[in-house]
């Protein structure tokens, strides 16, 4: 009746392995960018350097890049580590960054001319900078805000830096799907006025450690805790975010080659999305089930003989009574009390005493049936459900007896194990109540306790 694999931690508590190993993934990302932006800013300043660059570098304007420079460094400001001065320092990177990106969006939308990027040095005489892209600007006022709100949490700019990172993840959707699918619309406005692909790099870069940031504050702490919901989460989180790309990139390729018809495509695309929803209900079910299994087990399991404790034995003892009703079969209480607890807690200590219940439990387990409902009841006092009658249950008790009373000559413990025990029989035709069998057992094995008394 012993009960495993019960070390469950609480849910609400972070995976603080996880959380070191995503640490390090962050300032690896934080460097890309950094380097990435210094590179292109390097590009725009020297033309020594321009000349070096692949081709498309000059795509990335240099507003952009001083802002994604800004960003890096505001994140890496604001680890929980830093102190209350370097999160005000981020805070202010964090509006020069809106600040960038509201300028370009203000000047995009009133067709002006763009002078942002001579104001940060570069002249007329230099190359002339590429105008940003409007989805390039709300992406870095978006990644503003949420630095800006960045360990904000229990209260409605929680939600507010939430929402922000949300758009953070739905902008680099929008462009990636933009690219993947040949809609120039979703990246840019024009052909040298959209995300370069090296910037797309840098802002699925920084969102990526925007949110797990955010995961530590927000909403999204789900997704770093122990729970099977967040491990849920996390295992199902990179094939939704992939599932949609693949499917309509491959139903597009085949219709595109001839190879399938619009409509047949667009059916075997949703029934393989509606497989990967039921395969992803079935496997959070099952292991909500298991969960509850284990969280059951625990609130029914004595700590210290893992048999059943007084919540467990009253819930499945009241269950086999009835079924017993149900079948007018015939069901007994046994009632064991150690004898001399006491006396050996003072005389060899408490680890003595613990061990002598647990060595009790562990006859119990041997001898007793695995129908049986085995329990802890009280300190030193145990109780067994037995399937069957007293003259059934009468050699499983003998053979126990017999297993204590080797037990204790072996001399590997300095105590005897000794207990009494009372049996109650289940009249099949009647309709006790369990306490009162329960009672009943109890009170035979008093009677038993004080005839050995007196019998001294």
């Amino acid at each position: 009746m012993a009960l495993q694999d019960t070390d469950i931690t609480a849910s609400s508590q972070p995976d603080l392995e996880l959380v070191e190993r995503l640490a390090g993934a962050e300032n690896v990302c934080l460097t890309i960018v950094a380097v990435l932006a210094l590179v292109v800013l390097a590009g725009w300043l020297a033309p020594p350097v321009a000349s070096l660059l692949p081709a498309g570098w000059s795509l990335l304007s240099p507003s952009t890049a001083v802002s994604f420079l800004l960003a890096t460094a505001s994140l890496a400001l604001s680890q929980p580590a830093r102190s209350q001065r370097q999160l005000k320092v981020s805070q202010l990177l964090a509006i020069s960054t809106i600040i960038i990106a509201a300028t370009v969006g203000l000047q995009i939308f009133l067709y002006s001319p763009f002078e942002l990027d001579r104001l940060l040095g570069f002249e007329a005489d230099k190359l002339l900078p590429n105008r940003p892209s409007l989805q390039g600007s709300a992406y870095l006022a978006l990644l503003g805000l949420s630095l800006v709100l960045a360990r904000t949490r229990k209260n409605w700019l929680s939600h507010v830096a939430d929402a922000a990172t949300l758009g953070l993840i739905a902008l680099v959707l929008v462009v990636l799907a933009g690219y993947i699918f040949g809609v120039a619309n979703l990246y840019g406005q024009s052909e040298q006025t959209r995300v370069p692909l090296h910037a797309l790099l840098a802002m699925t870069l920084l969102a990526y450690v925007r949110f797990m940031r955010r995961a530590e504050y927000g909403v999204f702490t789900v997704l770093l805790g122990t729970g099977i919901g967040s491990q849920f989460a996390r295992l199902t989180l990179p094939f939704a975010l992939a599932l949609p790309f693949v499917l309509d990139f491959a139903v597009h390729n085949a219709v595109s080659a001839g190879w399938l018809t619009a409509a047949t495509a667009q059916a075997l695309s949703a029934a393989v999305s509606s497989l990967f929803l039921i395969g992803a209900g079935v496997y959070l079910a099952w292991h909500i089930n298991r969960l509850e299994r284990r969280l059951r087990d625990m609130s029914l399991t004595d700590d210290l003989t893992q048999v059943y404790n007084l919540r467990g034995f009253r819930f499945l003892g009241e269950q086999s009574l009835r079924e017993a009703q149900r079948a007018r079969a015939t069901l007994t209480l046994l009632y064991i009390d150690l004898d001399n607890l006491k006396r050996i807690n003072d005389a060899f200590g408490h680890d003595a005493g613990s061990r002598c219940i647990c060595d009790v439990a562990s006859l119990l387990r041997d001898y007793m049936r695995s129908s049986d409902i085995i329990a802890r009841i009280g300190g030193d006092e145990f109780a067994v459900v037995f399937h069957g009658s007293r003259a059934d249950a009468a050699p499983a008790l003998q053979r126990m007896r017999n297993a204590a009373a080797a037990l204790s000559r072996a001399g590997a413990r300095p105590y005897t194990i000794s207990y009494s025990v009372g049996e109650a029989a289940y009249d099949a035709e009647g309709h006790e109540l369990f306490d009162s069998l329960v009672a009943r057992a109890d009170a035979a094995m008093y009677a038993l306790k004080q005839q050995a008394k007196a019998g001294r």
